[in-house]
């Protein structure tokens, strides 16, 4: 079925889960492990459109809570889950550093890098200390964070990268780039959604996001000191073993005592 792009929603709303969903699933795999061991709900920080990590949680039957700055992937969320899914659902616009629940979670995430949006190192301790306020006791916070200490990963790897897929919208070309700061730890990325409509129009939006560069070291002391236990370090979601020289991925699991 064809469809056509609302005016009203940013174009990268419409066409997030064509980018993500199905495409990064492992991480998704190691939330629903976690979720299964300490109960829902599961509450994930950065759920966009919900469809990559809500939507697989609600099919094995735990309640969700996601929260997200961006207005139009809430509204993207409520317009495609069922009425049977979003019955089991809580979404709630608000920042991740600040933003209490209304009801305790079993099981936080925030994934594929996104916890990097913070400004800085005291915006992550801000985080870590709400969610753990906001977990019940022996509640799993799950966090994935790309491993810029890698030299290789900025000077051997591609500075961008791009595919395509073809959506009920259109052809979809999703372009991703990056530049990165040393000195003051911040990696710029810039994403554009290019949309080849089936009326041969084509619809372009593009957006900047800083990141702040995140330290394995740090981060681990920052969550000890909003009391959580690191009871994981691993390289990737498949449980890897950590290194600081040839991991893509800091995927830490942190536990509420």
């Amino acid at each position: 079925m064809k469809l056509v792009v609302s005016p009203n929603l940013s174009l990268y709303s419409q066409m997030y889960d064509f980018a993500y969903v199905g495409q990064y699933s492992d991480d998704v795999n190691l939330a629903i492990e976690c979720v299964e061991r300490t109960g829902g709900p599961l509450v994930d920080y950065g759920c966009a459109t919900g469809g990559r990590v809500l939507l697989p949680v609600l099919e094995k039957g735990h309640n969700v809570i996601g929260v997200d700055q961006n207005n139009d992937m809430l509204t993207v969320a409520r317009q495609r889950f069922s009425d049977k899914h979003l019955a089991r659902t809580t979404l709630i616009r608000g920042d991740f550093t600040r933003t209490d629940l209304p009801m305790p979670a079993g099981t936080a995430t925030c994934l594929l890098n996104t916890i990097v949006q913070a400004a800085d190192r005291s915006s992550h301790r801000r985080m870590l200390e709400t969610v753990f306020r906001n977990l019940v006791e022996g509640g799993i916070f799950l966090v994935g964070i790309k491993n810029d200490n890698l030299a290789a990963y900025d000077s051997k790897g591609s500075k961008s990268r791009e595919r395509k897929v073809v959506t009920p919208y259109g052809e979809l070309t999703f372009k991703a780039s990056w530049d990165v700061c040393l000195s003051t730890r911040i990696k710029t990325y810039i994403f554009t959604c290019v949309l080849k409509t089936h009326t041969g129009a084509v619809l372009e939006e593009s957006f900047r996001v800083p990141t702040f560069l995140v330290n394995a070291d740090e981060f681990c002391l920052d969550a000890q000191e909003a009391n959580f236990v690191v009871e994981s370090l691993w390289g990737d979601p498949k449980k890897s073993p950590y290194d600081a020289e040839t991991s893509l991925w800091q995927m830490f699991l942190l536990r509420k005592n």
